[in-house]
């Protein structure tokens, strides 16, 4: 394995990285929703809708990223 000391992050890298920023600035501005959408009908996980539907507060630090967001 060689380490890059020069490696400098490429325009998609810096492009990707500004729209990762806009996207959780957006989710952050957001209401939350006070109801759970039909399309969570099913979903695998109970225990992730009931938190949902709760609004139970993430854990610090573990907010989606803006990859995920989109």
């Amino acid at each position: 394995m060689t380490l890059d000391y020069n490696h400098r992050p490429s325009f998609a890298d810096r492009v990707n990285a500004a729209v990762d920023r806009a996207l959780t600035a957006d989710q952050a501005m957001r209401p939350p929703r006070d109801y759970l959408g039909g399309s969570r009908l099913g979903h695998a996980c109970e225990r992730a809708l009931q938190f949902e539907f709760t609004a139970t507060p993430k854990d610090e630090g573990q907010d989606f990223s803006g990859q995920s967001l989109c």
